[in-house]
């Protein structure tokens, strides 16, 4: 079974799609970010490390009547910024201790989320519409860790500073956002009966998906795990 994101919206949805995973059920989730190969191996590079990492997206900009806004849709954490949550949660594997929410005075579309996990690495993602629309859906990624700093400008540069100060550094003509790696990797699955995508990682997603977006609706500004 293949579900796009978001695969879940509340916790009624995350207890089916449990116990499908449960009763066997061979699953994958459209988080395409994860099949980038760049983020595979800052995956590998930064395995056991306490990561501090901070996401600037320019979101795009959408009409009122855009199902991100329908009430039994969540919001656009849920809709979007779901993928940038599935991505930290990809590259740190810890439980979370807390979020932190805030929203722009003017527009509640600037959003910004800190998430704290307990092995000590912290997560701040920065959404808006606001700049300029041309290439759509734009990222700027930092990741650091003992001595080491990773940069990811919009999936056109990659740059690796190391602790000797050496810097590795990658360009590419065409961003690769992992689409079609993760249809392909899907169809290997389906012969092989196997999937990629955890139980794990559906539940510590979806629980903060869900709890970030709660927060965002009903003017919350902190939650802390298990719920206070």
């Amino acid at each position: 079974i293949f579900v796009e994101k978001p695969p879940c919206v509340n916790l009624e949805d995350l207890n089916l799609l449990s116990e499908v995973y449960k009763n066997q059920g061979n699953i994958e989730i459209g988080f395409n970010r994860r099949y980038v190969p760049i983020n595979k191996k800052i995956k590998e590079i930064a395995k056991g490390k306490a990561l501090i990492i901070t996401f600037s997206v320019k979101e795009v900009l959408i009409e009122e009547n855009h199902w991100y806004y329908w009430r039994n849709q969540g919001s656009r954490i849920t809709g979007n910024l779901v993928h940038w949550i599935d991505l930290a949660n990809y590259w740190i594997d810890s439980d979370l201790m807390s979020i932190t929410l805030n929203t722009g005075r003017l527009s509640s579309e600037d959003i910004s989320i800190s998430i704290a996990y307990r092995n000590g690495s912290l997560v701040n993602i920065t959404a808006s519409d606001k700049g300029n629309s041309l290439r759509g859906v734009q990222e700027l990624i930092e990741i650091r860790f003992d001595n080491e700093t990773i940069l990811i400008q919009d999936y056109l540069k990659y740059v690796h500073i190391k602790s000797s100060g050496k810097k590795v550094t990658r360009s590419f003509i065409i961003r690769d956002k992992g689409h079609t790696r993760m249809y392909k990797e899907f169809r290997n699955n389906l012969k092989t009966g196997t999937s990629n995508y955890s139980l794990k990682d559906l539940e510590r997603t979806s629980s903060t998906t869900i709890r970030a977006s709660k927060m965002l609706m009903e003017g919350q500004k902190y939650s802390s795990f298990p719920e206070s």
